[in-house]
């Protein structure tokens, strides 16, 4: 714009002139672009206004705007500073608070989640000690250590159990290759559960020959295990014999007989292999032995030491007879 001047000697019409020049230099102010157009102070201050205004917005979209005659804060949190240097610098840096890719710093009551450890480690609190003499809660052991000390623990270890049955008979298992078998034999087998062997013996399957006794003894007579056979409480006495003259009664030792020899003699024959306390009872159940005898027949082996058969010839006669040996034979209980 140019320089217009009016000396005071001029005219007023020049001075007019002038003026008019110089309102052609500053120009028409409708034809500012600003809104305020009363005067060039208030276009050029919105002019400036509208320059230095600028908008922050954050990370949450949070949006704050700056003026040209606000003042922009610059705030440091969490381990961040902020330096404004005398050189018109904004200085923003990590403190000691903050670990940086470089930094060798201890970290305190530090949580560390998912850490990737690469390469070695190092520190008080990692212990290269092959003897884990230290028996430490709170440091660790190298995996050398580690396997030194497993490796010392068991090398005085056998890898091989030797196994011996009844005849002497050996063999070696080789632990953690091997396996090991408990094999049931005839009528035993085997059943492991929750680490535990047991041996059950097979039903029916224990004969009377496995048994160091296989047999007893009841008065006199030996019986086998598992055979059946009938005790007596006292004398077994049979149903009523009536004799007829010519059938004979083979008598059982543990007997007795009511003989009725009313209408005919009778015959009685022992047992023909007595043995020691065998016994026989008879009764006259009718009183007719004196009219009709009763003849006991040794069956080979002597009567009161008389090898010959014995004769009941007493009315209401009741006796028992009781075995001893081959001399003696059968002797009467009482008389």
């Amino acid at each position: 714009m140019a320089i217009r001047n009016v000396a005071t000697s001029d005219t007023l019409e020049t001075f007019r002139t002038t003026f008019n020049s110089l309102g052609t230099d500053v120009g028409n102010l409708e034809s500012l672009s600003t809104t305020d157009k009363t005067s060039i102070v208030a276009a050029v201050n919105e002019a400036l206004g509208a320059t230095f205004t600028f908008t922050l917005r954050d990370s949450t979209s949070s949006v704050q705007t700056i003026s040209g005659n606000d003042t922009l804060n610059v705030v440091g949190s969490g381990g961040i500073t902020a330096t404004v240097s005398a050189t018109d610098t904004l200085t923003i840096a990590a403190d000691s608070s903050i670990v940086t890719l470089s930094d060798s710093q201890v970290l305190t009551n530090k949580t560390l989640t998912s850490a990737v450890l690469n390469t070695g480690v190092s520190g008080t609190a990692i212990l290269d000690e092959d003897t884990l003499s230290s028996n430490s809660d709170t440091q660790l052991a190298t995996q050398q250590s580690i396997k030194a000390y497993v490796d010392n623990q068991i090398s005085g270890l056998s890898s091989t159990l030797t196994i011996r049955d009844d005849s002497s008979t050996t063999d070696n298992v080789t632990i953690g290759t091997d396996t090991l078998y408990f094999a049931g034999g005839a009528g035993i087998t085997s059943v492991v559960t929750d680490n535990t062997i047991t041996f059950n013996i097979t039903d029916g399957e224990v004969t009377n020959a496995k048994l160091q006794n296989s047999s007893f003894t009841l008065n006199g007579v030996s019986i086998n295990l598992g055979d059946t056979t009938t005790i007596s409480a006292g004398t077994d006495w049979q149903t009523g014999v009536v004799a007829d003259g010519s059938t004979v009664t083979t008598a059982s030792a543990g007997e007795g007989y009511f003989i009725d020899t009313t209408s005919a003699t009778h015959t009685l024959q022992l047992p023909s292999s007595p043995t020691i306390g065998d016994e026989i009872s008879i009764v006259d159940v009718a009183g007719t032995f004196d009219t009709n005898n009763l003849t006991v027949d040794r069956n080979g082996k002597p009567i009161q030491g008389s090898a010959t058969d014995l004769t009941v010839a007493v009315e209401r006669a009741a006796f028992t007879l009781v075995f001893y040996d081959d001399t003696q034979g059968w002797v009467l209980k009482q008389k």
